[in-house]
């Protein structure tokens, strides 16, 4: 299960926070939460990323042959 908190500070600052997600999968999705929330007329601006150990999973990729 994945999920994402979004935790807003006194000084009107966002703290974002992934669970359950491989590799850059949450970047992904964190990036098109603060593209939403732009668009909403909020500005969010990126300060800093913490890498957590599931972004460091390697996530499988499979290719499929037709032949």
């Amino acid at each position: 299960m994945t999920k994402i908190g979004i935790l807003v500070k006194p000084d009107g600052s966002l703290e974002m926070r992934t669970e359950g997600f491989a590799g850059p999968a949450c970047l992904r999705e964190a990036e098109e939460i603060i593209e939403q929330l732009n668009e909403l007329g909020v500005e969010v601006k990126t300060t800093d990323i913490k890498e957590t150990e599931e972004f460091h999973v390697q996530v499988e990729q499979r290719t499929r042959v037709q032949s």
